[in-house]
């Protein structure tokens, strides 16, 4: 039953993606917080904080300490 319950990696469009790495640039350069969502099989999770890319790490500096996160699972960022 957990597998039927597994959902699969949305495909992202060259645009979306382009979006996404100009943000993330944009927050470095800036020092602003970000929201990152992060694909898992199970549901999205949602991270707020400060980023750094570190090749294909992305580090969120949340409230609750340093999450690492492999760039091909983020399907979302904003800047907060």
């Amino acid at each position: 039953q957990r597998e039927r319950t597994r959902r699969k990696r949305p495909a992202l469009t060259e645009e979306r993606l382009e979006e996404m790495q100009y943000t993330l640039s944009e927050a470095i350069r800036e020092g602003c917080a970000v929201r990152v969502t992060v694909f898992t099989p199970e549901r999205d999770v949602v991270l707020m904080g400060y980023v750094s890319v570190c090749g294909r790490e992305l580090r969120v500096q949340t409230c609750n300490g340093v999450r690492i996160v492999d760039v091909r699972d983020v399907v979302g960022v904003e800047i907060w």
